[in-house]
């Protein structure tokens, strides 16, 4: 009525468990299903991580950015015209409107003279580029933004000079 068997081994070689048993013949498993499911797992967790990683870079290079800020204030922008004085706050991206859109929204933005290599680029909650928009015009400028082949959902859109971040912003389409 007890079993007085013991675990002689266990041995996993190439996802098959071999398992020793005494006083009786060995038994084999086959794990290469779950193993395989846990590697899938592994690998979302590692995407999900390097998103994240890359969200948390943007945010402290947008605090950063917000700490060097000169003229700033406290950090709040007013709406309305720039004014010569306003223009020495540097480069401004502004909140798309309307916000969430169906067919289009606008997306606005102020360079100041001289600056070159400005891009705004639209990006998916997971960090997956969608578009990117090469800004050869300073001042303050705006353009639209067609449903083209977006699917409902948030997105983003950031604002660099160069390789540096300036802004990132949240956009939703309906």
């Amino acid at each position: 009525s007890s079993d007085d068997q013991n675990l002689t081994s266990a041995t996993l070689t190439n996802g098959t468990l071999e398992i020793g048993i005494e006083g009786a013949s060995g038994v084999s498993v086959d794990l290469t299903p779950i193993l395989s499911d846990l590697e899938t797992r592994a690998t979302n967790a590692e995407n999900r991580l390097a998103s994240l990683e890359s969200q948390m870079t943007a945010i402290l290079s947008r605090i950063d950015n917000l700490e060097t800020c000169t003229g700033c204030g406290s950090g709040t922008l007013t709406t309305g015209s720039f004014t010569s004085s306003s223009k020495s706050l540097g480069p401004v991206l502004y909140q798309n409107s309307p916000n969430p859109f169906l067919n289009s929204t606008d997306v606005e933005y102020f360079l100041p003279s001289g600056t070159t290599n400005g891009k705004i680029v639209f990006t998916t909650v997971t960090g997956n580029t969608i578009k990117t928009v090469r800004l050869t015009e300073t001042g303050k400028q705006k353009f639209t933004i067609n449903k083209e082949s977006l699917a409902s959902g948030v997105y983003f859109y950031s604002l660099y000079l160069g390789s540096r971040l300036i802004d990132t912003k949240r956009m939703v389409k309906k």
